[in-house]
Parts: structure tokens; sequence; C-alpha cells
């Protein structure tokens, strides 16, 4: 793996994994979080961890996986009590690495923290955590993920920068590299970057997903529908294809409502069973939006309700829904103050929250 042979890295750690030997499956979880491949670390590591419960580094890269893969209160929630569990059983007998790896775990935590005060500290906890670990690629990697989901790109494309030139080989490494050019609409960037990615793992889906979000970007439909196509050729991409392809198909100069229902349809039956619960609910959204287009009112509701299934926490579904109840009777206004309420709560913005403001006002 330090190599980037990353083939040949893998069928030895399937080997020793076939044993239920706990290095290799350790190694087998760090080899899928190289190749982007979440789900699978995520199996790797959950092996590990049946075999012996207390192995303090399966533990933590199972908690260090759950922030790089996520922002939502389901990623959260499991690196929360996976940090609690090391405090109270592990920490004590800890080795100095893996009390870094805990304290990157609670830094990201606070950093998504809604209390402004403990967001802004945990920002700067992360800044210098990574000065502190400047020669640790991981921990650049994940400070710079973090980075560019708080929109601190300057911070991002320095961390990302400082993890390439410890370890050049990693192919997610070069595609959050790419995700950050994305991000700062230098779409050239973005796609010689996830070329570069296509260079080092020939099956990466998600490069081929980045360079038709560049494509897109530029608002070349024809070219980023093309490489939306290929990443759905990928079993780890597919439903994520299917998604961009409904974006593209809707972005388009002449919409092409009917074939973006149909792969919206097919992406929010992969991501559903992907353990992407917050992209799933999204695509509900936009399908919703695609009923409503043709007036199909019940199935509307009946896909924004599979949205809250998907993921609770978004906001986006709770509002829509809120909108488009008969509030002449006292059922329909007890259910739209509910659904308002959790608009707000959980922090939509925009029209969606001013609409459900709005409602809530003509309820008092």
């Amino acid at each position: 793996m330090k190599k980037g042979d990353l083939a040949e890295a893998k069928d030895h750690l399937l080997e020793g994994a076939a044993q239920t030997e706990i290095r290799a499956l350790v190694g087998l979880g760090l080899y899928a979080i190289r190749r982007s491949m979440y789900r699978e670390a995520t199996q790797a590591f959950n092996r590990a961890l049946q075999s012996d419960r207390d192995h303090t580094r399966a533990l933590l890269y199972r908690g260090i996986l759950a922030i790089i893969w996520g922002d939502t209160l389901g990623k959260n929630t499991v690196a929360g009590n996976i940090l609690k569990k090391f405090k109270e059983k592990h920490e004590a007998d800890a080795s100095e690495p893996e009390k870094a790896l805990a304290e990157l775990i609670d830094v990201v935590l606070k950093v998504r923290n809604r209390n402004r005060k403990t967001k802004k500290a945990g920002m700067n906890a992360l800044n210098a955590l990574l000065k502190k670990q400047a020669g640790k690629a991981l921990f650049q990697f994940v400070g710079a993920r973090e980075m560019r989901r708080q929109r601190k790109l300057k911070g991002a494309k320095e961390a990302i920068g400082r993890a390439l030139r410890i370890d050049g080989s990693r192919p997610d490494f070069a595609l959050e590299e790419a995700a950050i050019y994305l991000a700062l609409r230098d779409y050239e960037g973005t796609r010689s970057r996830a070329m570069r990615v296509q260079e080092m793992d020939a099956e990466s889906g998600l490069a081929s997903n980045l360079i038709g979000d560049a494509y897109l970007g530029e608002k070349n439909f024809k070219k980023a529908k093309q490489y939306y196509k290929e990443a759905i050729k990928f079993e780890d991409t597919e439903a994520t294809g299917h998604r961009k392809l409904c974006d593209a198909l809707m972005k388009q100069p002449k919409p092409d409502i009917d074939k973006a229902q149909a792969q919206c349809e097919l992406a929010i039956r992969g991501l559903s069973t992907a353990g992407e619960g917050r992209l799933a609910a999204e695509t509900c959204v936009i399908l919703a939006k695609v009923y409503a287009s043709k007036n199909r009112h019940s199935e509307f509701l009946n896909i924004l309700k599979s949205g809250l299934k998907f993921d609770p926490t978004y906001a986006v579904p709770h509002c829509l829904i809120a909108g488009n109840i008969n509030l002449e009777k006292k059922e329909g206004r007890d259910q739209a103050k509910e659904f308002c309420g959790n608009c707000l709560k959980l922090g939509a913005g925009g029209t969606y929250a001013a609409a459900c403001r709005e409602i809530l006002k003509k309820l008092r």
C-alpha cells in the first residue's frame, strides 16, 4: 500500500482476512479508505471488532471512517460513541498515535457543533492539530475534507497539498484535491486532478463523477452525461452516477423530465442500501419536484416521506410536506406545526425556512 500498488496489497490482505486475522482486516479497511470505498471499509473494521471488540486501532479507524464519510447525525453519532468508548475503556492504556487519532475525531466533532463558540474553538483546535501533526498525511487529509465541508477552501487546499507531499500515491488524497478545486470552481484543475486519480485507480467511479461535475459546471451537458454514465458502470458509484445523471438531465437547456425521473428512481434504490441516507433523502426531494411538475400529488408526498425515513435530520422534506398540508382541519394544523418546527430546528435556510415561518404565523 505504501508503494501505491493497491491491487497487490488487496490480494495479501484478503488472504489474511479470510482467516479473520485482525491486522489483515484493519489493513483491508485502510485499503478501502484509500480507494474511497467506505461501505467496504466499514465491513472490514466491523469484522475486526467482531473478532476483538477491544481492538483499539480498529475502533479508532472506524471512528475516523465515520467522519471522513459524511457530516450527518448518523455518522457523527457513530464517531461520538466510538470516542466515548475510547475515553472510558482504552485511553489509559492507549499509545500516543492512538490518542492522537482520538483527538482528531474529537476536534472534528467540535467543528461540526451548532454552537458557534464550540464550532469556532473546534476550528482553532483543528488548525493547531494539523500544525502539530504536520508530518501525518491522514491528519492533513481529514483536516482538508472537513475544511472543505465548512467552506474554508484556502485552508483545505493547503492541508491536502501537505498530505499529497507526504504521500502522493493515495487516490483518496488526489480525489479530495479535485473536490476542493471543484468547490473553487476551477474546472480545468478539477479535471486534471481527477484524471490523475484514474491513472492511480482505473476503477475509480468517483473520478468519473468529478470529471462530470467539472463539465456540468461549464454547462457542457453532453460531456457531463458521458462521464456520469462511466461512473454508473462501477459498483461503488453506480447509485451516485444515476443521481448525478438525473441532475444533468434536469439542468440541461431542454430538461428531459422523464429520463431524469428514471435516473432518480434508480439512484434512490441504490443509495438507500449503500449507507448514503442523506444523499437518498436529497434525491427524494429532486424526484418530488419532478412529480410536482407532473401534478402527481400523492407520489410527491410519498417520496418526501421516504426521504424522511432515509434521513430524518434532513430539513427540506419536512418543509415541503408542511407546505402541502391542508390547514383547514385541526389535524392538518397540528401536523403543519410539527413539520415546520422540525424544518426550522434542523436548520433549513432560504425559501424553505421562510415558507415555514409564514405557515407558523398563520397558525398562531
